[in-house]
């Protein structure tokens, strides 16, 4: 099969796991536990989306438009990164702190809030990991990293809806988040590692 053919089965692949995944929890744990688990993810969707702020597209852009190569992107990007995990983490902090004024003592209920906030900067990872890679690593690659995330949810999903466990759905979303940003982050090191040294860092600006 031509890499563009499994490229597009991969993705396709993805987009069905991301479907069954929802569909596995409305049919195991009710419409209550599905309508929960897609507010979850629509927020955690469009926190990531706020957060990387479009620099995807200009990665892309100073890849595929200026010619910078990768390794002069990679340290810039692990620098803004390590900026969100760190607001990532007061978030979470200011949350546990003002939570009882908030919700009274609800502590279950912070629970998923504290989730979503920390898949955040997973996802950052990810999609700024991913946009580095689309040169590097070819159709098949890049699909395959594209779906990973989908695939890692329905992963995560099943052992819930086996055990009939509607309050863990937050969970299976940092799982993905978090083993979906270490498996694209290990592949933009060795692509590092393959280049040699990084370029000047002015290429970057």
């Amino acid at each position: 099969m031509r890499p563009a053919l499994w490229s597009v089965a991969i993705q396709a692949g993805g987009s069905a796991a991301s479907f069954a995944a929802a569909l596995l929890v409305a049919s195991t744990l009710g419409l209550a536990a599905q309508g929960t688990f897609g507010l979850l993810r629509s927020w955690s969707d469009a926190a990531v989306t706020l957060a990387v702020l479009g620099l995807p597209q200009a990665l892309l852009h100073l890849q595929y438009r200026e010619r910078v190569p990768v390794v002069a992107l990679r340290a810039w990007v692990g620098r803004y990164l390590l900026a969100l995990f760190a607001l990532a983490a007061l978030a979470m902090a200011g949350l546990t702190i003002a939570w009882p004024s908030i919700a009274e003592s609800s502590w279950p209920a912070l629970l998923p809030v504290l989730a979503v906030a920390a898949v955040v900067p997973f996802g950052a990872a990810h999609l700024l990991g991913r946009a580095l890679l689309l040169r590097e690593v070819g159709p098949v690659g890049y699909a395959a990293i594209t779906a990973a995330p989908a695939l890692l949810l329905l992963a995560g999903v099943l052992p819930l809806c086996l055990a009939h466990r509607p309050q863990g759905l937050a969970w299976p979303l940092l799982w993905a988040g978090v083993v979906s940003a270490l498996i694209t982050g290990e592949w933009v090191r060795r692509v590092g590692a393959r280049a040699g040294r990084d370029a000047p860092a002015r290429a970057a600006w």
